[in-house]
């Protein structure tokens, strides 16, 4: 899989190619200038050599077409054709209360973030420019926008607001937001790679220092590992992120799909293998397969695994009943609906009526 990168400012375009399966940065660059005498696009060839290609720029979809049209050059290219694009994410700046997490662009999220273009007048703009560009070259691409401000949807209220009358916030929408949210959530991760801890139960301060600076402070994280993306996408993320968890399903990821060819098992089987070598604080949401149960209480008689909690509702007839009842013959904490009755609907209720419990009892 290869996916384009783009970061579209008001005047420029920096881009970069990825190549998925080898976790490799396959071409790079950036164009200067748009709309403005001497514009021209500075890209980094494999050998590490810069090359300036000079080309009158007057507006972000001449832009994105110079820059695919490099990509696939006979001199400068690092593919044959723009086919073997698969996706293209965007680095989107504001999105103000709606967005907690990267979505998949589409005109209601455009929509939501057109109507967020008085908080970054100078950036949600041009980031749009390059959305509407790559629709019009690359109509059937899937785009994702990664927002810088999502990341900070985590922050509770009172580190938020600012002192200054409340109804400023309600009409305008005035409050603290965040930003370079992207660096912030890969810099808090990579320290703790570097460490070798955990993030649970640690306090971070990290720092994004650029053209632009910002300083923020990371408490904790929990992780929620569900067996189906409806439970994955019916679970409130933006209530979630306020106690700095997150939420995981490994059943279409492309390693877990070779693990349980290779070992003649389920994906969710394989799926719960991985949740169970992320070394973080887990709550198991399921609400599809049985035998995710069944291999989280192996997992658990095996010392290797020791959830939080684990909801267990599958819905059906095949194991349903005796995956239900080793869960709860486990020494952990557990919510069961004892039967053949449940449901990834109504694991993700389950899952929202314990965050709204915590929110009521905080007095959000």
């Amino acid at each position: 899989m290869k996916i384009l990168v783009l970061n579209c400012g008001s005047s420029s375009i920096k881009y970069k190619l990825f190549d998925m399966t080898t976790k490799e940065v396959i071409a790079q660059g950036g164009i200067e200038k748009i709309g403005l005498k001497g514009s021209f696009l500075k890209l980094t060839l494999p050998n590490g050599e810069k090359k300036i290609l000079e080309k009158d720029i007057p507006e972000h979809t001449v832009g994105v077409e110079f820059i695919l049209n490099t990509l696939i050059s006979p001199e400068y290219g690092a593919i044959k054709s723009l086919d073997e694009i698969n996706a293209v994410g965007h680095r989107m700046v504001h999105g103000g209360e709606r967005f907690s997490e990267s979505v998949l662009l589409n005109k209601e999220v455009l929509e939501a973030f057109t109507a967020c273009n008085d908080l970054a007048p100078l950036h949600n703009p041009a980031n749009l420019k390059g959305v509407n560009a790559v629709s019009a070259i690359l109509p059937n691409i899937p785009q994702v926008g990664v927002f810088d401000t999502a990341f900070h949807q985590t922050m509770p209220d009172y580190a938020y607001m600012y002192a200054i009358p409340y109804e400023l916030y309600e009409k305008y929408g005035v409050r603290r937001y965040g930003f370079h949210g992207t660096s912030h959530r890969y810099v808090s991760k990579r320290v703790c790679e570097f460490l070798g801890v955990n993030p649970e139960g640690k306090k971070i301060i990290t720092c994004h220092i650029g053209n632009g600076g910002s300083i923020a402070a990371i408490k904790d994280g929990a992780c929620i590992v569900t067996d189906t993306h409806m439970a994955e996408s019916g679970i409130n993320k933006r209530v979630l992120s306020r106690y700095g968890g997150e939420v995981f399903c490994f059943i279409s990821d492309e390693d877990v799909a070779a693990t349980a060819k290779a070992n003649g098992t389920t994906r969710a089987t394989a799926s719960m293998d991985k949740a169970a070598a992320m070394g973080k604080k887990l709550i198991f949401a399921i609400g599809n397969a049985p035998t995710a149960l069944v291999r989280l209480y192996e997992l658990i008689e095996d010392g290797k695994l020791d959830p939080e909690l684990i909801i267990g509702v599958p819905v059906g007839f095949v194991n349903v009943v005796q995956s239900k009842e080793l869960i709860m013959q486990a020494d952990v904490p557990y919510i069961v609906a004892r039967g053949r009755k449940g449901g990834s609907n109504v694991a993700a209720c389950i899952c929202n009526a314990l965050l709204y419990m915590i929110d009521n009892n905080r007095g959000y």
